[in-house]
This record gives C-alpha cells, structure tokens and sequence, in this order.
C-alpha cells in the first residue's frame, strides 16, 4: 500500500505587512497611506496591496523587495501633520 503523495509546496508569500499606529480616530484613510507611501516612501501603486485602517492603527501590504526601502525613507515623516510608529510586522 503506498501513501506517497505529492504534495506542493505552499507559494512564498510576495508581500510583507507594515503597521502604521495611527488609524479612523486620526482621520488617516487608506487614501492618505498609498499617497504618503507613494510620496514620502517612493513605492509605487502596484509594489502596494490591502491597506485596512481600523480606528486607531492601519496594515499594509507592500512587496518584499521594498519594504526595507520605503520604511527607510519614511522614518521620522509624518501622516498629515501626525507622528506616529511605522514598522514592519514580524510574523
């Protein structure tokens, strides 16, 4: 009786998420987190995926390769005239 099976391997994942701590109650929307990434942080539409913004922070999907990139070049920026904490998710 032979049980060997083949099975794929699961797909590396192409996007990373970052945390941006400021969400609804700041009056940040997803508009306002693809225009500073693309602004502040040089990403471009497509290296971006899901943006969700809850009431006090927000995720965001943003292809590997630029991760590091975009979160060099926002440190220490603001979001409206808001400071807050944007760093990657560590999964």
């Amino acid at each position: 009786f032979n049980l060997s099976v083949s099975v794929p391997m699961p797909a590396k994942p192409t996007r990373k998420v970052i945390y941006i701590g400021k969400g609804k109650r700041d009056k940040i929307s997803r508009g306002d987190i693809a225009g500073f990434l693309m602004k502040k942080g040089g990403a471009k539409p497509d290296d971006l995926g899901t943006i969700v913004v809850y009431d006090r922070y927000a995720y965001v999907a943003i292809r590997n390769s630029k991760v590091k990139p975009i979160l060099s070049a926002v440190a220490g920026e603001k979001i409206k005239g808001l400071k807050t904490i944007i760093e990657e998710i560590k999964i």
